[in-house]
């Protein structure tokens, strides 16, 4: 099943599947009754093989899935954005050199995909997953632009000095006084 997924999109320069998360989104589809497995007997000294046939809660559960939105793919505490905050609090070099790190490294990523992409054209599954990604490089790099572009602005305050929260449970303080 790994090769077959990998070979689909393109293999390893996609980021290989890990079996052991394999084998485990298979047993937890199979605990939840979206598929069923069967062991098929193999000839020779190659271990048996596992068939996995989808359920009719599976094929309900995939068209669920189907029907909402994909989650937010960069959260919006994203850690670029984090490091760029805390540079403008040491200054405009500190931000532009965060920048600069950050360029070289997503432009480093998008020459190869870049190269995945022309090398896997003829591949469909391939294809579209390196455009997805070259479209997220590109809006990464988009991105560090804007930061550059706030390079010169004091983008957090220092902390100011908190107060020690009180270790008296307000409840109890009231009926305490």
């Amino acid at each position: 099943m790994k090769l077959r997924i990998e070979a689909a999109v393109g293999g390893r320069g996609l980021g290989g599947l890990n079996k052991g998360n394999l084998y485990e989104i298979v047993h937890r589809l199979g605990r939840d009754g979206l598929i069923t497995t069967r062991t098929e007997a193999q000839e020779g000294p190659v271990p048996d093989r596992s068939i996995h046939q989808i359920t009719d809660a599976g094929r309900e559960y995939l068209a669920a899935w189907f029907a909402e939105a994909a989650p937010e793919p960069v959260p919006l505490r994203d850690e670029f954005v984090q490091r760029v905050l805390a540079a403008s609090l040491i200054g405009p070099d500190e931000v532009r050199k965060v920048c600069g790190i950050q360029r070289s490294a997503r432009l480093s990523e998008l020459k190869t995909l870049q190269r995945m992409r022309r090398e896997r054209a003829g591949m469909p599954a391939a294809a579209f997953a390196v455009a997805a990604a070259i479209h997220r490089v590109q809006a990464d790099l988009e991105t560090i632009e804007e930061a550059e572009q706030h390079a010169g602005s004091r983008l957090l305050d220092e902390p100011a000095t908190v107060a020690e929260p009180s270790l008296q449970h307000p409840v109890r303080a009231r009926r305490a006084g």
